[in-house]
């Protein structure tokens, strides 16, 4: 058995007494305590995988481990079925759980340890959960993951043979590109924009293009429907005297700048001096139609930013994007996208 359906088979065990720590788990371990960690060290060792994934019973040791081993991921990570996930308080691993199935940039579903509804951390049963992003430097959140090389197939799931076709229900960030893609031609994804979700809104879309360009009315973005696509876009490029070439989100940010009066520059699609110049500092707390920009930009380049994707509320996920953003880019990781950071989203 792999790891993760050693752990599927456990959904249900309960400590008992209730509040008590006692379960096959700690008992195991040698521990009676909180006993998340308790209870992947010994899937790990059911799946015959242990010696990979350690025995451990505190998280911020766990993932220190992880870390010394090379095998720790961020948030901005696209976990694997069998992998591990840590959440985090204030920054600090504070609980674990092993991934079931990634749900494209908002969510992550996952068999956890010493959980419930109404406790994420200390609940007292095996439970799936379903877990979004939120902000692991604050209340609550995904800190990060890791990926323990599996050795004897015990351990990662294998994923479906990849099709060349994008459809409903589909996540992750090829949907991301498609749906940026699609916006930038004029053709809405719905309120959330590109959240890296293929749903109804994305369906539609796709629909909508392929009618008024003379294709395959199926909704599914596959070969055909993306090289028009990417045809469309081309032939939109503006290449300047210095070879630089005309960027769809760089020509709406400016577009956006200007018109909430941040700036009267050319709308020319190419950034420069005078598109870092017109951009405001933007934090948690903003709305409208810049932060919207950010968080497209964050999401197509990896960094999801909570469930609701890009709506234009710089909320806590977007913060926690822009903080895991700023880190990988060597800046101070304070949440707020000021010339630093938009200097590193223009590509300056």
């Amino acid at each position: 058995m792999s790891i993760l359906s050693v752990a599927q088979s456990q959904i249900g065990v309960k400590e008992s007494p209730s509040g008590s720590n006692r379960v096959k788990y700690s008992q195991w371990y040698g521990l009676i305590g909180p006993w998340c960690d308790m209870f992947v060290s010994w899937c790990a060792n059911m799946a015959g995988v242990g010696n990979v994934v350690g025995k451990y019973a505190y998280c911020p040791s766990h993932v220190n481990y992880f870390k010394s081993k090379g095998w720790w991921h961020g948030p901005e990570y696209q976990p694997q079925p069998g992998d591990i996930i840590f959440f985090g308080r204030r920054g600090v691993a504070c609980h674990v759980g092993i991934v079931e199935r990634r749900n494209g940039s908002y969510s992550v579903t996952t068999i956890e340890g010493n959980t419930s509804v109404s406790s994420s951390d200390n609940g007292g049963a095996v439970m799936r959960r379903v877990r979004t992003y939120g902000n692991p430097y604050g209340s609550w959140g995904i800190l990060g993951f890791a990926s323990p090389p599996y050795q004897n197939g015990n351990g990662h799931v294998s994923a479906p043979a990849a099709r060349s076709w994008l459809q409903k229900g589909d996540y992750g960030l090829e949907v991301t590109e498609l749906q940026s893609k699609l916006i930038s031609l004029g053709y809405s994804c719905g309120k959330s924009g590109a959240d890296g979700e293929f749903g109804t809104d994305t369906l539609n879309a796709v629909k909508r293009f392929q009618q008024e360009h003379g294709l395959v009315v199926d909704g599914e973005a596959g070969v055909n429907t993306m090289s028009k696509i990417n045809a469309l876009l081309s032939s939109k490029s503006k290449p300047t005297a210095s070879k630089t070439h005309y960027d769809t989100w760089i020509a709406a940010l400016q577009k956006e700048c200007n018109r909430q009066g941040y700036s009267h520059q050319v709308v020319d699609g190419v950034a420069g001096p005078a598109t870092l110049a017109g951009c405001p500092t933007v934090r948690q707390g903003a709305r409208g139609g810049i932060t919207r920009l950010i968080q497209q930009r964050l999401i197509a380049w990896g960094y999801p930013c909570g469930r609701s994707g890009a709506d234009g509320d710089f909320g806590p996920g977007t913060r926690a994007a822009v903080r895991v953003f700023q880190q990988k880019r060597g800046l101070t990781a304070d949440g707020i996208v000021g010339k630093n950071t938009w200097r590193k989203l223009l590509g300056l």
